[in-house]
């Protein structure tokens, strides 16, 4: 379900991603993203408290933000610090995050997300 974004604002000094919301521009802190999910022309930021959209593509998300997003599937980019490990499920590889979400990843990315996880051990 996709709710507003609440409350709440971040330093304008910090990472952070804009939204629009009602008219109003919502900041929200990069620290607080866990995921991010292409739907169609938007980009689903998915946080611990809600889902907002961003009129920007993965692609340019992963440029801006070089080495804080990883990207698992062709629709999805991982916060680095939220990808906790990987299970496998019926043939299909899934990042698992903190939050305890499960992510498909691809066998594109699958070696690159490996390297992640080994990098921080």
């Amino acid at each position: 379900a996709r709710r507003a974004l609440g409350g709440g604002g971040a330093d304008a000094h910090e990472p952070h991603l804009q939204t629009r919301i009602r008219g109003e521009i919502r900041l929200i802190p990069l620290r607080e993203v866990h995921y991010l999910l292409a739907d169609a022309k938007y980009v689903e930021v998915h946080t611990a408290q809600q889902v907002a959209l961003i009129e920007d593509s993965l692609v340019s998300l992963e440029e801006r933000y070089p080495g804080h997003f990883l990207r698992v599937h062709r629709n999805c980019l991982v916060a680095g610090s939220e990808l906790v490990g990987l299970r496998r499920s019926g043939g299909i590889v899934q990042a698992c995050l903190r939050s305890g979400v499960a992510l498909e990843v691809s066998r594109r990315n699958l070696a690159q997300v490996r390297r992640h996880l080994r990098s921080r051990v």
